[in-house]
């Protein structure tokens, strides 16, 4: 009888399905900062309808790919249940315990949820008590506490014991609060050797940048990140004819491992600049000289000459301002030419030329009042203001000088009086008509005979005329491009100095579209700005730069009508539109 009973439990047993649905997340206790995580999540004995997952956010982690899905299907005792399951790679971004919250999923109308894995992630290098690390990151600055405005260095060097082929920076993520400036490495960097705790490393400097905070306060310089491919042995694992196998046996091999490492944040204590400031203080910290230059100091009237300043140093050259030069009411000044010659080695420095080019209208003595430049020098944490000298300029009368050509009207200024007009008596032989001539002989009669002629070739040298004058006109367009942006940016500063932001933001939007009118022969009401992008990108400009162009107009168009507090600081905006001009000035 308990045979029997046995018996049909077993068989009732079999009429059952084997494994109701699980849905459970599978992944390592503990991982290392800069190596890859993975994380499964699988569900088993799905039998019912059911859509994707909802997967979590992964604070704390950084989506390397995924979900990536697989499914199976199996039969047993006649019941049909699929096996799914959703992976994905993830790059933990800090140290400490962190959670994987649940996924969820519906199946037939009942949830389901994983449970929450718990990982540990510790730093490569560096730590106590472990192995050595025989490759590992280190970012380091040149100055914890610099003043604002003030240059420092930022670097960061790999170490390794092992064979290193290839490796790829992903830069730093985010670079808010500075204006940056990258030094040009070597593809195959320099190496030296360098010990620590007793074990000697190959360095290599691998990316470096010059950074110059633009405010006060706590600043962060984030986490950077660097995939290398890192060659490895191991025994052979060849697989083939039994030969094969035996003349391999304990043989060793290459390989090639990835690894991804990252660095530390690293906190500075930015300075403000100390108070008051000179009244000509533009805002330059490090350290410079003036030097002023003029062609000639004897002339004559309407005879050009060139004026020449030049600020050398070291700091940020790009922000170096134009002079507003004072001069008397007779001498016309043209917008300058700027040159500038920035040097990227141990600092950076150079120099930023501007060549005035000045015609006096008058004879006399004239003068060029003296430049100044004034600038915080952060090694003695003091001001420094420059003055150029004054230069005497002696101008003689021309031999077509006409004192009545008027003076140069600056506004404000009352109007001078130098000559007076006067009308000459006409010498010449007038033209005298013969009376009484003959219409068929007359010029005019011939001019009639030509004119069906004449008609199709003057509309023709008009239609030749009016191309060359259009492309004339887009050439000059185009190669003024960068100085109508200039002169843009001189009105949103000034919009930001007088707190109107909502001018500052408009003028920068406008500046990069009126550029790209400029580059396009275009009118800019009609410019279509994400047509205007596509076709940057079809040119082969960096996706970089147009990313960042995109993003800029997006962030100011948000800021005067979003009001969102996520946004950069405006002092930022002028100098990432001048390193977007400066980039696209080089491709375009």
């Amino acid at each position: 009888m308990k045979r029997i009973t046995a018996v049909m439990l077993l068989l009732l047993a079999s009429q059952l399905p084997l494994h109701a649905a699980q849905f459970t997340a599978r992944g390592e206790a503990t991982a290392r900062l800069g190596d890859y995580y993975e994380v499964e999540f699988l569900l088993t004995g799905d039998k019912k309808p059911g859509g994707d997952p909802q997967f979590p956010d992964f604070t704390g982690f950084k989506i390397v790919s995924g979900p990536n899905s697989s499914q199976s299907t199996s039969i047993i005792n006649g019941t049909v249940s699929q096996n799914r399951s959703w992976s994905f790679v993830l790059a933990p971004q800090r140290e400490g315990k962190l959670a994987i919250q649940p996924a969820q999923i519906r199946l037939g109308g009942t949830p389901y949820a994983t449970q929450t894995l718990w990982v540990v992630v510790s730093d490569r290098a560096g730590e106590k008590g472990q192995e050595p690390s025989e490759i590992f990151l280190r970012a380091t600055v040149s100055n914890l506490t610099p003043y604002q405005g003030e240059q420092i260095i930022y670097q960061l060097r790999v170490y390794f014991r092992v064979n290193v082929q290839n490796y790829q920076p992903e830069g730093l993520q985010r670079t808010a609060g500075f204006i940056v400036e990258e030094f040009p490495l070597p593809r195959q960097p320099a190496i030296y050797q360098e010990t620590i705790d007793g074990i000697q490393y190959n360095v290599a400097v691998i990316q470096k940048l010059a950074l110059f905070p633009t405010v006060t306060g706590d600043l962060e310089i984030p986490s950077s990140a660097t995939s290398f491919d890192v060659v490895k042995r191991r025994r052979s694992q060849r697989r083939g004819d039994i030969f094969d196998q035996f003349f391999s046996s304990g043989m060793m091999e290459n390989f090639i491992e990835q690894q991804r490492l990252v660095t530390k944040a690293i906190r500075l204590d930015i300075k403000p600049l100390p108070e008051p400031a000179p009244a000509d203080f533009s805002g330059m910290v490090g350290s410079f000289t003036l030097q002023t230059q003029i062609d000639r100091t004897s002339l004559v009237t309407n005879e050009p000459l060139t004026f020449t300043a030049t600020v050398k140093g070291r700091g940020n050259i790009k922000m170096i301002p134009e002079f507003q030069l004072q001069l008397p009411h007779d001498i016309e000044a043209y917008p300058p030419e700027v040159e500038s010659d920035i040097n990227r080695r141990d600092l950076i420095s150079g120099f930023k030329r501007f060549k005035y080019l000045l015609v006096p209208r008058h004879p006399g003595e004239q003068q060029i009042k003296p430049l100044h430049f004034s600038y915080f020098n952060p090694a003695t944490g003091d001001y420094v203001s420059l003055e150029s000298q004054e230069i005497n300029l002696q101008v003689e009368r021309s031999d077509d000088y006409y004192p009545g050509g008027g003076a140069i009207l600056r506004s404000g200024e009352p109007i001078q009086t130098y000559g007076v007009d006067i009308e000459y008596i006409h010498t010449a032989t007038p033209d005298f008509k013969r009376l009484h001539s003959s219409f068929l002989g007359s010029g005019f009669f011939i001019l009639l005979l030509l004119t069906p002629w004449l008609l199709p070739l003057a509309a023709w040298g008009r239609r030749r005329y009016q191309d060359s004058q259009k492309r004339n006109r887009d050439m000059h367009r185009f190669r003024q491009a960068r100085s109508n942006a200039n002169r843009l940016l001189k009105k949103a500063q000034h919009s930001l100095r007088q707190k109107e932001e909502g001018d500052y933001y408009a003028q920068v939007t406008q500046t990069l579209v009126n550029y790209l009118a400029d580059k396009r022969g275009l009118a800019a009401a009609g410019l279509v700005w994400e047509e205007e992008l596509q076709q940057l990108r079809d040119q082969g400009v960096d996706a970089a730069v147009i990313d960042e162009m995109a993003l800029l107009r997006q962030q100011c168009d948000y800021a005067r009508f979003a009001a969102s507090k996520e946004l950069p600081e405006a002092t930022d905006i002028i100098p990432r539109s001048e390193t977007i001009l400066d980039r696209l000035e080089r491709l375009l």
